[in-house]
C-alpha cells in the first residue's frame, strides 16, 4: 500500500521515554525471556513509538495526570507501586506527574510476571538518571505489609478472569499504607443508543497500513519482515469483551472491601469513537482507599 488511509488518530508522545530505542530494545528482550506474552510485550512499544496503542499513556495524558495529582495531593512523597507495566510508559507517566508537581519526591516499584517489561523500566529510568525498583512476580502472589501510598493498576484489570477480580482487588488492599490510594482503569461501556458492532477489521487494516508506512520509511528499527509483525499484531491479546458500567466498576471495588472516592472518565477524541464505531470503549480510573 503505496498511502496511508488519512486519519489523526495518531496519539502524540508527551512522555520523555526514547520510544524507538526502547521499541528495539524490547524486541529483544521478548525474545529472551517472553513465552505466551511474547506478541504482547514485542508490539506494544512499537505501537507507542508509532501512536497507534490505544490504552497507552499517551491517550489523555492531560486527564490521567489530573486524576493522579488529585489522588495524591497533599503529599511530599509518595511511594508508587505499578502493578503490572506493559512496557516503560508508566514511569514516564509519573515522570509526567513529577514534573506537573515540582518538589513531591517519587519513589517508584514496579512488579511484572515477565522480565521484558521490567528491562524497558529500569532502561528508561536509567536513561533518566532516576532510581526505580523492578519485582519478577505474579501480582497474585505479591506482598508488601502495606508498603505503598499509591498503586497505579493501568488496566491491569483486562488479565483477569471476572471471577477472580473482586480476590484480587481485595489483596491489592494489602499493599497500601494508612491513608494509600488505589488508582485501577478500566474499560468502561460507552453510552449509546445503537447496539455495539464490531469494527476490528476496520481498525485492524488501519494500524496494519500505518505500521508498513512506519517501517518501510526506516523509522523504527524492527529486525523481522512486517508480515510476521502483523501475524503479533493480529494475536496480541488479551480480548476481553466485559464492559463495565460505571456502576458495575463501583460495585466490584465495594465487594473488594474498597472505598470508592472518584470515577474519572477519561476522553476519547471524536476521531477515535468514529475509527471504532459503536464498539468504542471508554476508559475510567477509579480512585479507592481502605474502607
Amino acid at each position: 500500500m503505496d498511502t496511508v488511509p488519512p486519519s489523526p488518530f495518531r496519539f502524540a508522545k508527551p512522555t520523555t521515554e526514547d520510544l524507538p530505542r526502547l521499541a528495539r530494545l524490547g524486541y529483544d528482550a521478548a525474545m529472551v525471556h517472553c513465552g505466551a506474552c511474547r506478541n504482547y510485550h514485542l508490539t506494544t512499544p512499537y505501537f507507542r513509538a508509532i501512536g497507534i496503542g490505544g490504552i497507552g499513556p499517551e491517550f489523555a495524558w492531560e486527564s490521567q495526570l489530573d486524576t493522579l495529582l488529585r489522588a495524591t495531593a497533599g503529599r511530599e512523597t509518595v511511594r508508587w507501586l505499578l502493578a503490572g507495566s506493559a512496557d516503560a510508559g508508566l514511569p514516564g507517566l509519573l515522570g509526567g506527574l513529577a514534573a506537573a508537581r515540582p518538589g513531591t519526591e517519587h519513589t517508584i516499584t514496579v512488579v511484572d510476571r515477565c522480565q521484558t517489561p521490567l528491562i524497558l523500566c529500569r532502561a528508561h529510568a536509567a536513561a533518566e538518571g532516576a532510581a526505580i525498583e523492578t519485582v519478577l512476580g505474579d501480582l497474585r502472589d505479591f506482598r508488601s505489609d502495606g508498603a505503598f501510598d499509591a498503586v497505579l493498576m493501568h488496566f491491569t484489570t483486562i488479565f483477569f478472569a471476572d471471577d477472580e477480580l473482586v480476590d484480587f482487588l481485595r489483596h491489592t488492599g494489602s499493599w497500601l499504607a494508612p491513608g494509600g490510594v488505589l488508582v485501577a482503569g478500566f474499560l468502561h461501556d460507552r453510552p449509546s443508543a445503537d447496539p455495539p458492532h464490531g469494527n476490528n477489521a476496520r481498525v485492524t487494516s488501519w494500524r496494519e497500513a500505518v505500521i508498513r508506512a512506519e517501517i518501510e520509511a526506516g523509522r523504527l528499527d524492527l529486525p523481522e519482515d512486517i508480515d510476521t509483525f502483523i501475524g503479533r499484531m493480529e494475536q496480541r491479546g488479551p480480548r476481553r469483551t466485559r464492559r463495565f458500567t460505571a456502576s458495575d466498576v463501583t460495585d466490584v471495588v465495594r465487594a473488594a472491601q474498597l472505598r470508592p472516592r472518584e470515577v474519572a472518565l477519561l476522553p476519547f477524541a471524536d476521531e477515535e469513537a468514529e475509527l471504532w464505531g459503536h464498539d468504542c470503549r471508554q476508559r475510567c480510573f477509579i480512585v479507592a482507599d481502605r474502607a
